[in-house]
């Protein structure tokens, strides 16, 4: 299995949820999940550079076999934009051309499930907080209860 086929096993969406009930385990494998979503961006990155290398160099192998040998190609010496034109519709090209294409919109999503592991991040660290701060915790009795709950619907409560 090649990287590319391995990137596309991951499963963004379900990586980057938090089961709220899991708080523990989910802090647990923050890091590694994110790392594992670094290692996959820069992957799809050598990946792209390396596609952009091979178009390039497609790009002057076409273009110096169509300037050594023009009259095989053309009935009279091609002007400039006569040689890109005939380099951008040569199959090969077109062919390398879908695999950058290909390789840049990888890299869009791996940076995209990267950043979302930050988010993902900074939203374990609220619901820490929110934990701490007691609002996760089991209701008390008493007043307090009723007075929290009159103030959340509207309502007010005389004190006595």
């Amino acid at each position: 299995m090649d990287k590319l086929q391995q990137r596309r096993r991951y499963n963004y969406k379900n990586d980057v949820c938090i089961d709220s009930s899991q708080i523990e385990k989910e802090l647990c494998n923050q890091s590694s999940l994110f790392m594992d979503y670094a290692e996959l961006y820069a992957d799809a990155v050598q990946e792209k550079d390396r596609q952009k290398q091979q178009l390039d160099l497609l790009y002057a192998e076409l273009d110096a076999e169509v300037r050594d040998d023009w009259q095989s190609h053309f009935s009279k010496r091609p002007t400039e934009s006569k040689i890109k034109v005939w380099i951008s519709v040569h199959p090969k090209y077109v062919q390398a051309q879908k695999l950058y294409i290909e390789a840049c919109r990888d890299v869009n999503i791996t940076q995209g499930a990267r950043d979302a592991f930050s988010q993902r991040r900074s939203i374990l660290q609220s619901i820490c907080a929110l934990k701490i701060a007691g609002i996760y915790s089991e209701p008390k009795s008493g007043g307090d209860t009723k007075r929290a709950l009159a103030v959340h619907k509207g309502l007010s409560l005389k004190k006595r």
